[in-house]
């Protein structure tokens, strides 16, 4: 028998022979012991780790634990992979602790439902001699006292290390055939774990191949009977998987002396059943053997079906408890939640309340304030009627009274302008020079026409008879004659021209938009005026430098040196010039801008939305559809053609009229005489 053994381990590959295997579970804390035996006992041979991985039947899904079969593969198989990950973490830190004890160890590892087959895949696979794991305890071997083993019929028992860690050597025969042997002993074995309880001993296994026929025998031996071990539980190493040799010796009677099976007992499963040979054992040990495993087996799937049940219950009593922490806790958060909204709820009703308060004092305030602004728009109304009827009445007086007109001697001209001194000169137009001067006691402006002009004496005095004739509150009063020097006397406004006041000449202060709003319709209305005596009266010089302003900065037209009747009949000039004129001066009014080329960027700037930016700034902030309104009316009046100008008291006047209205101003538009 000895040299049977002895070949067979010769066949055995020499790295393995150096090599000692063992087995962990998933608790590195209770299996760090065994660890640490292995490595004290190893007698300087290399380490492994070997694991099982055990893929769960339950996965943790909404809060509960459903069965894999019924849940969707990519679920399952991301959970499967996050158990793969937290077994690579593990056995890591068993690598570590052979590390920090100075051994450098390896790792190998399996995937496998049932935990007994990795095992025995994994011995087959890498021709495991030596494996290290927890052996069983020995209470199973008291249930099993009366089989009436005898201690004498042992034979071959070594002695047991009282650590409770067990060392299977395992011998490999040709092809491993007898490797499911292992297996029926390991769920041999795993029948007897229920039976286990907290004073189980564990005894070392060893495993050699002692037979001929290719079949894994066992050897045991006892350290000493009083070690106290701990049993082998599902929370150990391998919840399953306790010592195959258990189950095969549970049949023996523990004494304190040595016990011995000095036959060998081979296990095999060929036909998957299990068989049992002894040529020394009776028929009745046999049966005994037989029964004990079959007991075991059943007592195996009882214990399973209980450990399933409990860690269901337990799973079941967690996730009530946890709901209910859960319950609290929302429980608590809704009380707070309610609590703040009912404090924010009072803190707004207090403040709608003010609210609400404030809202009725403003609202009386405001009906205050409206029947305040009612009255001052009736007075405002009221004045303006009254105004506006002393103006027409004045009109209508100043059209029936006699005129006061005078000629003056070239010697009081002389003598008012001082010899026409330059100093005095204000201004220079196309037919003459314009001086101021005090005539009579009163401030004039004398307008001396140039000599060499085609106008003889009786031109000059039919002219003069003409003007003399005029009377609008825009027009320029003229005051005298003087037939000698050709020479026009009228009343002197102060405050200059348009032009410059646009240009702030003497640092004059800007003119504001309603003031160049009403100046614009103050001009249209003595253009109307103008147009509609008979014979029609064009100016034919309508620009910024004839319009003068007086005191309160109301325009009046002047420089009427060309207004010859019979301007209209030769057809040098006509009424649309004159509007051409006024819609230049319009756009001057909201840009002053050059005159050239000011209709063409006025144009431009509407079409792109940006006519904001050509406005005059120091106009003040002008009213941008307002602006909009008169450009439109200012580029109508300047259309190149002649024939589609506007008529101005039909068209023009009529929009300018709410302009003006706008502005607080009433303008009367006398009727031609």
């Amino acid at each position: 028998m000895a040299s049977r053994h002895e070949a067979l381990e010769d066949l055995v590959m020499e790295d393995n022979q150096d090599m000692i295997y063992v087995a962990v579970g998933v608790n590195v804390k209770e299996c760090k012991s065994i660890i640490l035996w292995a490595v004290q006992n190893s007698g300087g041979k290399r380490i492994c780790i070997l694991h099982v991985h055990q893929p769960p039947q339950l996965i943790p899904f909404m809060g509960a634990k459903v069965p894999a079969s019924s849940l969707k593969e990519k679920i399952v198989r991301d959970h499967q992979e996050l158990e793969r990950q937290e077994m690579q973490k593990i056995m890591d830190e068993y690598l570590q602790i052979c590390h920090k004890m100075g051994v450098r160890a390896q790792k190998v590892y399996s995937e496998k439902d049932c935990i007994e087959k990795g095992i025995i895949e994994l011995i087959s696979l890498h021709g495991i001699r030596k494996l290290v794991m927890g052996a069983a305890g020995e209470k199973h071997f008291k249930k099993e006292s009366s089989a009436g083993i005898e201690a004498g019929k042992a034979n071959h028992l070594r002695s047991r290390d009282n650590s409770g860690r067990s060392i299977i050597d395992i011998p490999f025969s040709q092809g491993m055939e007898e490797i499911p042997s292992l297996k029926s002993r390991l769920d041999a074995e795993g029948s007897s774990a229920d039976e286990w309880d907290g004073t189980s001993r564990r005894s070392p296994l060893v495993y050699s191949d002692c037979s001929p026929r290719k079949a894994v025998d066992v050897t045991l031996t006892s350290w000493s009977e009083g070690n106290e071990l701990s049993p082998f539980s599902p929370a150990s190493c391998y919840s399953r998987s306790p010592s195959t040799v258990e189950a095969a010796s549970s049949l023996m009677q523990p004494s304190p002396s040595l016990i011995s099976i000095s036959s060998t007992m081979s296990i095999s499963s060929s036909n998957g059943a299990i068989s049992v040979v002894d040529g020394n054992l009776d028929n009745t040990l046999h049966e005994q053997l037989l029964q004990a495993m079959t007991e075991a087996e059943k007592e195996t799937q009882k214990r399973q079906k209980a450990e399933r049940g409990l860690v269901e219950a337990i799973h079941r009593a967690q996730e009530e408890w946890k709901q209910r922490i859960e319950v609290g806790e929302a429980l608590v958060k809704e009380k707070e939640d309610h609590e703040k909204v009912k404090n924010q709820r009072d803190q707004v009703m207090e403040e709608l309340q003010i609210s609400q308060a404030e809202k009725a004092l403003i609202k009386s305030q405001i009906a205050g304030l409206q029947r305040e602004k009612n009255e001052l728009q009736m007075e405002r109304d009221n004045a303006l009627k009254e105004a506006e009827e002393l103006r027409r009445k004045l009109a209508e007086a100043s059209r029936h009274m006699p005129q006061l007109f005078s000629e003056f001697l070239l010697s009081e001209i002389e003598e008012a302008t001082q010899g026409f001194d330059e100093s005095l000169k204000i201004g220079q137009g196309g037919y003459g020079s314009i001086y101021k001067g005090l005539l009579r006691q009163t401030k004039v402006a004398i307008k001396r026409l140039q000599s060499q002009g085609t106008q003889g004496p009786l031109e000059f005095q039919m002219e003069v008879r003409v003007l003399s004739q005029l009377r609008h509150p825009n027009l320029v009063k003229l005051i005298g004659s003087c037939p000698e020097t050709f020479a026009l006397i009228y009343e002197y406004l102060p405050n200059g021209s348009l032009e410059d006041r646009l240009n702030r000449v003497d640092n004059s202060p800007p003119l504001s938009w309603k003031t160049r709003i009403r100046i614009a319709t103050e001009l249209c209305s003595v253009l109307v005026y103008l147009h509609s005596n008979k014979p029609h009266i064009v100016h034919g010089d309508l620009k910024p430098s004839n319009i003068l302003l007086d005191l309160n900065f109301v325009s009046k037209l002047s420089d009427f040196g060309i207004c010859h009747p019979e301007f209209v009949h030769t057809g040098e000039l006509t009424i649309k010039s004159d509007v051409y004129s006024f819609g230049i001066i319009l756009l001057q009014l909201l840009t002053n801008k050059p005159t050239c080329n000011i209709a063409n960027e006025v144009k431009h700037a509407l079409k792109a939305g940006n006519f904001k930016d050509l406005l005059d700034p120091l106009a003040g902030d002008w009213p941008i559809e307002l602006a909009q309104e008169l450009a439109g009316l200012a580029l109508w009046c300047s259309h190149k053609n002649r024939k589609s100008r506007p008529d101005l008291r039909s068209d023009i006047w009529k929009v300018l009229q709410p302009m003006r209205d706008s502005c607080g101003a009433s303008i009367l538009i006398p009727t031609g005489s």
